[in-house]
């Protein structure tokens, strides 16, 4: 059996009562080794996965994260976890994207992680996602975002077929708008990168927002290598 392993993820010391009803030896696994373990093997950092994936559903303390409630999972990517979360502060909802334990061990994964959440902290437009702070926790990290209430262009396509020619129009200048605004000298030259149909939502109101800057890069740095999804790219990178 394992005892205390909430604790070892967090960091901070918490009780346990064990009754050993035969003779019983406990071996004691210290922090550094168990974050040097994950790093080394994918299979414990899934098992980790699963394991706060129960927690965050469990409805105990473990729903805290902060001054937030987990409520539900929304979505899961190839490295990120996205949860429904309730502000207790300001009384409102807002999502929460976890970095997923096989990639948090990563050094260069989670420079992107932070990256991403301290670009879209500085852009403030309407057409890009807002995000409210960042949160280094249960030996991850965390982005606390906005609350979409829409769905990804993509799952509009599936669902309902095309968009009219109005309706087109209408969503791709809502992009360039925000795709311009990132651009700007004002934001820092940023360029997005990989803009595609599940990186932008559309809500019941046709407003557009573009998500997503984790390989963002700068007008200087643009030229130093070429990133992205090879069927989005323009066709002179992939020349290139």
């Amino acid at each position: 059996d394992v005892v205390g392993e909430m604790s070892l993820i967090s960091g901070r010391p918490s009780k346990a009562d064990v009754i050993a009803q035969i003779a019983t030896e406990a071996f004691v696994l210290e922090y550094d080794d168990f974050q040097r373990l994950m790093s080394e093997h994918a299979e414990l950092a899934s098992v980790m996965n699963k394991l706060m994936k129960s927690r965050f559903s469990a409805g105990d303390e473990i729903q805290i994260l902060g001054k937030y409630r987990i409520l539900e999972q929304l979505g899961e990517g190839g490295t990120s976890i996205v949860y429904n979360a309730f502000d207790t502060e300001l009384e409102r909802e807002v999502a929460i994207k976890m970095l997923k334990y096989e990639i948090a061990t990563s050094e260069d994964f989670k420079r992107r992680f932070k990256q991403e959440a301290k670009i879209i902290a500085r852009l403030k437009h309407p057409n890009i996602l807002h995000v409210i702070e960042t949160i280094e926790d249960y030996s991850t990290e965390f982005i606390v975002i906005e609350k979409l209430n829409g769905y990804e262009l993509n799952y509009f396509l599936k669902n309902q077929g095309v968009f009219s020619g109005k309706q087109t129009c209408e969503i791709l200048y809502q992009v360039a708008m925000a795709l311009e605004h990132a651009n700007s000298d004002l934001s820092g030259g940023i360029i997005h990168r990989d803009v595609k149909l599940s990186n932008i939502v559309l809500d019941d109101r046709g407003h557009v927002k573009l998500m997503d800057f984790g390989i963002a890069t700068t007008n200087e740095n643009a030229a130093e290598h070429y990133e992205g999804t090879v069927l989005y790219m323009a066709p002179e990178l992939l020349q290139n």
